[in-house]
């Protein structure tokens, strides 16, 4: 089986490098449990897909406050 490649992108918002663990552990789990059933095996299939959250505050996030600031500032907030 080929490995499945799954980036995952936060939204607006400061968060943290594990913002996405819980997502992570359920896609996982899901995944595995539909690949067991579709190949009728009892084998761990959960590490076929590699999963990488992407944290994007250190790139964006103060041009992110400046936008949030000039929003509520003109009642857009």
């Amino acid at each position: 089986m080929s490995k499945i490649n799954v980036f995952i992108v936060h939204g607006i918002g400061i968060n943290q490098e594990d913002y996405a663990d819980p997502f992570i552990k359920a896609i996982r789990e899901e995944f595995n449990s539909q690949i067991k059933k579709i190949l009728q095996s009892s084998d761990d299939f959960s590490r076929e897909i590699n999963i990488k959250p992407i944290v994007w505050d250190n790139i964006l996030g103060e041009k992110q406050k400046k936008l949030k600031t000039l929003l509520q500032k003109n009642n857009f907030w």
